[in-house]
């Protein structure tokens, strides 16, 4: 009968318990340092995003004032259908029919819903 066993030495692979350890407390110390950076840069996308959508209906307000030769107006609304409240609430985009300044649902133009609750839209106005 032959002996199924060799005599040369077996070696295992894989990690050992230390080396694992190890890895993960390096992977660790990276994340604590890179989360909060990856944090504040989705914060600053986010702000540049919806400042992005304010500016872009503004421009798109006054291409279609230029384009219907009549007044387009812009305002904060809360219920996207109808002008008041917050600018963090949204806004609406409307051409008036001549004569009157309210919007109704055949003079809307496009509609903003609500902003993100981390970002308040205020506008201040100026002295000169």
């Amino acid at each position: 009968m032959r002996n199924l066993r060799s005599s040369a030495p077996t070696h295992t692979r894989g990690f050992t318990l230390l080396e694992l350890l190890v890895t993960i407390a390096v992977a660790a110390i990276l994340l604590a340092i890179a989360i909060p950076s990856y944090l504040g840069m989705v914060q600053r996308n986010t702000i540049a995003a919806n400042a992005n959508d304010l500016v872009g209906d503004f421009n798109y307000a006054r291409s279609e004032a230029v384009t219907r030769g009549r007044p387009v107006h812009v305002c904060a609304s809360s219920n996207q259908t109808s002008c008041g409240g917050d600018w963090d609430d949204g806004w609406i985009i409307f051409a008036p029919a001549a004569g009157t300044t309210a919007p109704t649902n055949d003079n809307i133009l496009r509609v903003h819903g609500r902003l993100d609750g981390t970002i308040n839209v205020g506008f201040s106005r100026g002295t000169g």
